[in-house]
């Protein structure tokens, strides 16, 4: 019973999601529909912090689509663990149910944009 709450429950949150974005920006760059097993959890891989509990989780889209789905959720990989090759620990899928097209890499605010190394000087003085 619980698994159906969430998935409803998922579902009714990004609904409202959408429908807050679109009426207060105007942008968005993509939904995803995906879920996650929870008995696949490492436990070790959960940290508290200010007394709330988080997974750090990281999602890949694919441009190909398996069982209907082009969405891979993981466990996040330490340093150590990528540096081993350790094999990813997949914990859920999912798939894009819309798009505008364009996605963009996130920035923190504030932080100015990354310029290459190349030195042009083609100043006049």
């Amino acid at each position: 019973m619980e698994c159906h709450y969430l998935y409803y429950f998922g579902w009714y949150v990004l609904d409202y999601l959408e429908n807050f974005l679109e009426k207060t920006t105007g942008k968005m760059g993509a939904i995803i529909n995906a879920s996650i097993e929870l008995t696949k959890i490492d436990k070790s891989k959960v940290f508290e912090k200010d007394g709330r509990k988080y997974l750090s989780v990281t999602i890949a889209i694919n441009d190909e689509t398996q069982f209907g789905n082009n969405v891979g959720i993981s466990h996040n990989q330490s340093k150590e663990e990528r540096d081993a090759k350790d094999k990813k620990v997949f914990i859920g899928n999912g798939k894009v149910v819309w798009t505008d097209g364009v996605i963009k890499l996130a920035e923190k605010e504030g932080e100015q944009p990354q310029v290459s190394g190349e030195i042009v000087d083609d100043l006049p003085f």
